[in-house]
């Protein structure tokens, strides 16, 4: 199975990158505009969406379960991710992401 393409700016790639590799994922950080998902700057706590997600912002726990497939990772991953990312969920489905 081919890796889900992550669009990162070069500001979390390192981190990003760790994060991946200790897990394990099959997911290839990019900075081309064929991504599945793409990592954004942004004012702080700004909605993401299915395709961008913007480091200190916020997303719904249905969103997050979205991203999860297009990424093709676990949603305990997905949850990690946001983790990372500081992106709060809200509209939590209990143990969704756990």
């Amino acid at each position: 199975m081919a890796a889900a393409r992550l669009k990162v700016t070069d500001t979390v790639r390192q981190q990003l990158q760790q994060f991946i590799n200790e897990q394990a994922l099959p997911v290839e950080l990019v900075d081309t505009d064929d991504a599945s998902v793409c990592v954004a700057q942004a004012e702080p706590r700004r909605e993401c969406g299915i395709d961008q997600l913007y480091p200190g912002g916020w997303i719904t726990c249905g969103v997050a379960r979205q991203v999860a497939l297009r990424l093709n990772i676990s949603l305990k991953h997905t949850g990690m991710l946001l983790n990372l990312l500081d992106i709060k969920v809200r509209q939590c489905e209990l143990g969704l992401l756990q």
